[in-house]
């Protein structure tokens, strides 16, 4: 049961087409959400085929992992410095640029056939 304490009701209230946009941005924060963890999950299908195609060992292989990982935490204050500078839409913009740059870094990686390009082209 939901108890009002000295407030207006109609302030939390969108008017109009307000409502329209709220969905808009929802549905694209979601899929942006969706994107977010299929690009992590990604990384689980390609360390066997790394494994297999560049002969790695274990240790060569977690390298993987820590590349990603270690994206976010190399990247977390320069992104806030950009999310500062930029505002919130635009900063979501570059995020998904970079996610296709580094999606189009996969094509001369496999082209040269070169883990280490592969690596920078996941960090």
């Amino acid at each position: 049961m939901a108890v009002m304490i000295g407030g207006d009701s109609n302030v939390a209230r969108p008017q109009g087409g307000a409502t329209q946009a709220y969905t808009a941005a929802l549905v694209v924060l979601a899929t942006v959400f969706f994107m977010w963890g299929f690009v992590t999950v990604l990384n689980d299908t390609l360390i066997p085929h790394f494994k297999t195609a560049f002969q790695l060992d274990y240790a060569q292989v977690l390298l993987i992992q820590l590349v990603f990982f270690l994206a976010y935490l190399i990247m977390a204050m320069p992104s806030a410095k950009i999310l500062e500078r930029t505002g919130y839409k635009l900063s979501v913009v570059l995020g998904l640029l970079g996610m296709a740059v580094s999606a189009a870094g996969f094509i001369p990686a496999a082209m040269l056939e070169s883990y280490g390009l592969f690596l920078v082209a996941l960090f």
